[in-house]
């Protein structure tokens, strides 16, 4: 009696998987192109609990705040908006215009004509109108608790219901140590990564230590932009404006830019900046770059099958 020897053909493949990073010096010249214009933010927060009938309770919360600062100050409209959330899910947005920069710092502040828009859950797609009268415990002061009350319908799926808010108790308004200043304006690139268009923001934030933010976020011919990061700390509390040179990084961008990162040169001119550094670019997964050679097991006896080397 024989026995036959069974025969197996096994390929083994060994790949080593890397990313494959680059990095490119770049030399950027950014020029303004309009004066820009500056904004305030943040200053004003509001957090309170309360009814909205036969809606169940919920939370009121201003998520944010703007105004426009001119060559005076504070100049209107100032936006407010709000979210009125009954849960995680379940939410409503609250967007207002006032002509007053300072409609919220009376002891009682009335909002009329507020618009709905719905966010999530089940008032995603929602409209509607609200009006709010948020009144203070201490007459005349910014930041105080109060109490909110309001009135106006949301429609949801062509059914309208009435909003009533009653006896929503918490804190509001004005908390200067949030105050945000946004400064914007639109900005010509040109350099080694070709020619593009932009907008350049810078973030203020009047708190101690005051520092400056900001990114200028370029949109290049081939339709992939880059955001490029910087910042620095003001010699004094009277003057923001940039120092000769500073520091800042890139931080991304869309396309072939999507993963770049790197360390930036920012120095002030005339007319805007220059920008020198380093760009480094990853993919957004690992690049096989090399296989080892394959072998064949034939009858119990490896056999070189080729070289696959890339």
């Amino acid at each position: 009696m024989s026995v036959r020897r069974l025969r197996t053909s096994l390929l083994f493949a060994f790949p080593t998987l890397v990313a494959a990073q680059t990095s490119t010096n770049i030399n950027l010249i950014i020029t303004r192109v309009d004066a820009g214009g500056q904004s305030i933010s943040n200053v004003n927060i509001l957090g309170q609990t309360g009814s909205v009938g036969q809606l169940g309770n919920a939370a009121l919360v201003m998520t944010s705040s703007t105004a426009p600062i001119g060559d005076n100050g504070i100049t209107g409209p100032l936006e407010v908006k709000f979210e009125l959330a009954f849960n995680e899910r379940d939410t409503l947005a609250v967007s207002f215009t006032e002509s007053d920069p300072n409609a919220l710092m009376p002891t009682t502040i009335a909002l009329s004509g507020g618009t709905i828009t719905g966010v999530t859950g089940a008032y995603g797609g929602a409209g509607g109108s609200l009006d709010l009268n948020i009144v203070k415990d201490s007459a005349g002061a910014g930041w105080s608790t109060s109490t909110t009350s309001g009135s106006g319908t949301v429609t949801v799926a062509g059914s309208t219901t009435p909003l009533v808010l009653t006896n929503f108790r918490g804190w509001c308004c004005g908390w200067p140590t949030r105050e945000e200043d946004i400064f914007a304006a639109q900005i010509n690139v040109s350099g080694s990564l070709g020619n593009g268009t932009g907008t350049m923001k810078e973030y203020y934030y009047l708190n101690a230590p005051m520092q400056v933010n900001g990114t200028a976020t370029v949109t290049f011919n081939g339709g992939d932009s880059l955001i490029l990061g910087y910042g620095w700390i003001p010699t004094s509390d009277a003057s923001i404006l940039a120092p000769l040179t500073f520091t800042g990084g890139i931080l991304g961008g869309t396309g072939q830019y999507a993963n770049a990162g790197g360390a930036l040169n920012w120095k002030s001119t005339l007319t805007g900046f220059t920008v020198t550094g380093t760009m480094t670019a990853n993919p957004s997964g690992p690049v096989i770059t090399h296989k080892d050679r394959l072998w064949r097991s034939t009858g119990g006896v490896q056999h070189l099958a080729g070289d696959t080397r890339t």
